[in-house]
């Protein structure tokens, strides 16, 4: 119960941070280098993710009893020296010109641009883009209007098809049952499992750092137009390798597919939807409509998780589980191909390659 309760409060943690960080990035950053610095969310979770298989590996040897709590445990160091570096960030400007508070942006411009010229010209620029959000917003709904005016309703739109795909591309079934899939189809012992899935979570980091340069050049929806196919041969290449004999060649070729996703996977799905939703909503419904896509996001997660964790309890024979991977992989290569043909048809995907908007 202590265990359900800490969580329960994480989640409260993490659904407001999942909203807020790129959001609050967006609006501080200038538009040449907004997406690379935007995508940071994306890219420091997949390096905490890395940094936890670490932890895993250094504690599987522990007694059974006391490695478990210790692997929980630690997760409490790099949350409490990121909470002290947030006391050194800036305010964002736009907060502040929402609060009347001119001279505190000002200041908050100038610690976030080089000289006073671009902090005067972005604070006047903003300071516009607030008066004409005002007064759009006055005396309406948000949550209405976010779908009931075409134009917002179209940016809601092409943000939940990013964030579904993130969950549903077949991220999570690597990133939490691969161990699973090395221990019991491979042979492997328990931590030589681990360190198989340490790898997945290695490539994930590394190969997200291309997307810094590419994102704000080659484009989001070019991105993901790039990406989708070679991740949809991936998951076909790992779906069909459970029909090979099982041995050290079946293992090798899923180990492979897996690695090849992840390496596809991190510069284009990984870092592009936080990135894209945060900036693709007029400003007077960012803030709500970038709630709604991160709600929907974690909806979208829980809904995979709990599949996953009937599986877990369900299947415990080997041909139940050998079934089950090849099923998955192959059903989510079908959900990837029906959403690279949608992200092909759907024009507002296109709207924010290149972000000019504060």
């Amino acid at each position: 119960m202590n265990l359900f309760i800490a969580r329960f409060v994480l989640g409260l943690g993490i659904g407001s941070k999942s909203t807020t960080v790129p959001v609050y990035t967006a609006e501080t950053t200038p538009a040449p280098i907004r997406g690379a610095l935007v995508m940071m969310w994306q890219m420091w979770t997949a390096f905490g993710i890395m940094l936890g298989y670490i932890v895993d590996a250094a504690l599987i040897d522990v007694r059974s009893d006391l490695n478990w709590r210790l692997m929980l445990g630690s997760t409490v160091i790099a949350p409490i020296i990121v909470c002290a570096q947030v006391y050194f960030c800036p305010e964002s400007p736009r907060w502040y010109l929402k609060k009347k508070r001119v001279n505190k942006a000002y200041q908050s411009f100038r610690r976030l641009r080089p000289t006073r010229v671009q902090a005067a010209r972005d604070l006047y620029y903003a300071y516009v883009n607030i008066q004409v959000e005002e007064s759009i917003k006055r005396g309406r709904n948000l949550v209405t209007e976010l779908f009931t005016v075409p134009r917002n309703r179209r940016a809601a739109m092409a943000s939940w098809i990013v964030m579904f795909m993130q969950q549903f591309c077949g991220v999570n079934v690597i990133a939490y049952y691969s161990s699973v899939i090395f221990v019991q189809d491979g042979g492997f012992t328990q931590r030589d499992g681990i360190l198989a899935s340490l790898g997945a979570g290695i490539i994930n980091w590394l190969f997200a750092i291309p997307a810094i340069y590419t994102i704000d050049t080659f484009g989001r929806r070019n991105l993901l137009l790039t990406t989708f196919p070679l991740m949809s041969l991936c998951l076909w290449f790992t779906g069909s390798s459970f029909y090979i004999p099982a041995g050290k060649a079946r293992l090798g070729c899923v180990a492979l597919g897996i690695y090849l996703f992840m390496i596809v996977y991190s510069p284009g799905e990984g870092p592009v939807p936080f990135t894209y939703s945060a900036e693709c909503y007029p400003l007077y419904v960012r803030d709500v409509g970038m709630s709604f896509a991160t709600g929907m996001f974690f909806m979208r997660y829980q809904l995979i998780n709990s599949n996953n964790m009937v599986f877990q309890l369900r299947s415990f024979n080997y041909l139940a589980i050998i079934t089950k991977c090849i099923h998955y992989f192959w059903r989510v290569l079908l959900v990837c191909c029906m959403e690279y043909r949608r992200l092909v048809a759907y024009s507002p995907l296109r709207s924010r390659d290149k972000s000019t908007h504060t």
